[in-house]
């Protein structure tokens, strides 16, 4: 359905059942289709224009953020997806979605990660804190200003994710290029005021 893209219903019906599946179902799937799975879902975030209904961009990252945490067996996943979408304008806006979307599904009721798997998942957030607090800085430094435009919420919203987790330190945060251009955000006369979806 979603490669079909017959309507805006039946895409959405998919990618919530798919992110729904991740959820509820993960540990049916026996371990040889992990990574077919993984692939799935990335290739569908490949996918998403800017012209993709926010509310199925959401499903599918969310569902990617959920992979991350339930799959042991992905190497450096927050490392692997930067290295993958950092350098496609049209795919930095999911991206951030799904580095948002894992710190703060850490704690699902739906997910009920495990103490150890939660370890490990935190251990592997604070490994890769600088890599992702370089990715949030450069997306600041983008030169065309109707992009940065469209993401520079998105970037705060993920900061906040990662520093309310404690993967990013207070120290590290407080002078990072993303605070002072939140608090830039918030002291000029235009700032945003409508929520994102």
């Amino acid at each position: 359905l979603l490669q079909q893209k017959n309507d805006i219903n039946s895409c959405y019906f998919a990618a919530q059942t798919l992110r729904s599946k991740i959820q509820n179902s993960f540990h049916e799937l026996h371990e040889s289709d992990y990574v077919s799975l993984r692939n799935s879902v990335i290739s569908h975030i490949e996918h998403i224009t800017p012209e993709t209904s926010p509310t199925i961009t959401k499903q599918l990252c969310l569902a990617l953020a959920n992979l991350v945490l339930l799959m042991a067996t992905w190497q450096k996943p927050i490392d692997n997806l930067i290295e993958k979408f950092s350098t496609k304008t049209e795919s930095l806006q999911p991206l951030l979605l799904v580095l948002t979307y894992i710190p703060e599904e850490i704690d699902s009721r739906i997910l009920r990660l495990g103490e150890n798997r939660r370890k490990q998942v935190l251990s592997d957030l604070d490994a890769s804190s600088p890599l992702v607090l370089n990715f949030l800085q450069s997306c600041l430094m983008i030169n065309d200003t109707t992009i940065l435009k469209h993401i520079e919420l998105d970037v705060i919203h993920c900061f906040t994710a990662w520093v309310k987790m404690d993967c990013i330190s207070l120290s590290d945060a407080a002078n990072s290029a993303v605070f002072h251009y939140a608090f830039k955000i918030l002291s000029s006369p235009s700032a945003m005021t409508e929520e994102k979806q």
